[in-house]
């Protein structure tokens, strides 16, 4: 069965999980490893499918990341059946602008290049894409 995630990773946002699932319309979750932030799921939540069909997806980010403006975004959606990512695509913004060089797409991505680079943006040490933002079930709607 594949496994889809889509969503955004905030470092160190100024608003609290409740505050983000508001903003962005999806299910919010605070960690602390590999990165220091908050991860908001954007899977199946229909308001905010609804605004990023109409608007699309970076326009829908980049308008929300104003109201956070001392953190870096990270976009990013992606599908897996069970092991390398088979395509993603992602991107990452400050206060509206894109972060120069972070848009990427890729049909697939074995060595989870895209997931990882895109993750450092955001402060994340993560040496492969495989930790709790990313399994089934860390998010009510995955």
């Amino acid at each position: 069965m594949a496994h889809n995630f889509e969503g955004v990773f905030v470092e160190r946002p100024a608003l609290g999980a409740e505050e983000l699932e508001k903003l962005f319309h999806g299910f919010a979750r605070e960690i602390e490893q590999p990165f220091v932030g908050t991860v908001v799921s954007l899977v199946g939540t229909v308001v905010s499918f609804q605004d990023r069909e109409r608007i699309g997806a970076k326009t829908f980010v980049l308008e929300k990341s104003k109201a956070l403006p001392n953190s870096k975004i990270a976009y990013i959606n992606y599908v897996t059946w069970a092991g390398a990512v088979d395509s993603v695509l992602g991107f990452a913004c400050q206060n509206g602008v894109l972060i120069e060089g972070s848009g990427q797409e890729k049909d697939a991505d074995p060595q989870n290049e895209v997931l990882i680079s895109l993750l450092r943006i955001v402060g994340a040490q993560a040496p492969t894409s495989y930790f709790a933002p990313f399994e089934r079930g860390f998010f009510p709607n995955t």
